[in-house]
């Protein structure tokens, strides 16, 4: 059953989609999608096919908007609608006999890089347990010179107007390297959060990205490696943002999202 526009907060943009499979109650996994956009634009609509292509596979799963980042949104208030999501999702599946206690995150870019985020950063407050992430492209170190050179396609100034709502501090091409501002991107960056209790991760990511440079992936891939994480990097070597050349990097994405629902989510 899909349940759709359920709102979970104030704002306009506080809307979620969440489907239950047909005539299961008990505990079930969730995998949650969190949508991309560059933090500033998507929504939710993109993943309603894949809803219920989970339901089909035994989850329940569900999909949710966010307030765009802004001068009044950083990126510590998305995550903080993705909890308060969390908790209207489990309270709101418990009514229809469904307990959700554990969760797979997963989107694509900005969706890919909050994904990681709130699992890494949110796991022992969160309403439902993020067990395990499949994060696509998203970006990991919002600090690196390889991001504030090549992504966004080497618009730098625009980058540095994007970081400034992100962060909610003043970032420009001049003071992008400074101390304290080096300190606020990495509080809102995934790899500042790794441990060994970290979930396992997939990472999937194109190899010739010109949003999001592969070095990040990379950077993630040796972080989690160092604290003995259980992770995998999936690379598109003909792909860039859009991951749309590489069949078999899809194939073994997909193998490994489902690998993972099925082991961690029990």
């Amino acid at each position: 059953m899909l349940y759709l526009d359920i709102p979970y907060g104030e704002h306009q943009r506080h809307r979620l989609d969440l489907s239950l499979p047909d005539g299961r109650t008990g505990t079930l996994g969730l995998i949650l999608y969190i949508h991309g956009g560059a933090w500033i634009g998507g929504d939710k609509d993109c993943y309603r096919v894949e809803l219920e292509r989970r339901n089909a596979q035994g989850y329940a799963a569900a999909s949710i908007n966010y307030r765009y980042v802004s001068r009044e949104v950083d990126l510590d208030g998305e995550a903080d609608d993705i909890a308060a999501a969390a908790v209207k999702i489990k309270s709101f599946a418990a009514e229809k006999g469904v307990n959700l206690e554990k969760a797979l995150l997963t989107g694509h870019s900005a969706g890919g890089h909050l994904s990681l985020f709130y699992a890494y950063s949110r796991a022992r407050s969160s309403a439902i347990e993020p067990a395990a992430v499949a994060a696509f492209c998203g970006p990991v170190d919002l600090s690196t010179r390889d991001f504030y050179e090549k992504g966004v396609q080497g618009h730098t100034p625009e980058l540095c107007d994007l970081f400034t709502s992100c962060t909610g501090r003043q970032i420009t091409t001049e003071n992008f390297f400074a101390p304290e501002l080096q300190k606020r991107l990495r509080e809102v960056s995934p790899v500042d959060f790794i441990s060994p209790a970290t979930p396992p991760t997939v990472i999937a990511h194109g190899e010739i990205d010109d949003i999001v440079p592969f070095s990040q992936a990379a950077e993630l891939d040796a972080l989690l490696s160092r604290c003995g994480v259980t992770h995998e990097l999936v690379s598109y070597p003909h792909s860039g943002h859009e991951l749309g050349r590489d069949p078999d990097a899809a194939a073994r994405a997909e193998e490994l999202l489902c690998e993972y629902a099925g082991k961690y989510l029990s």
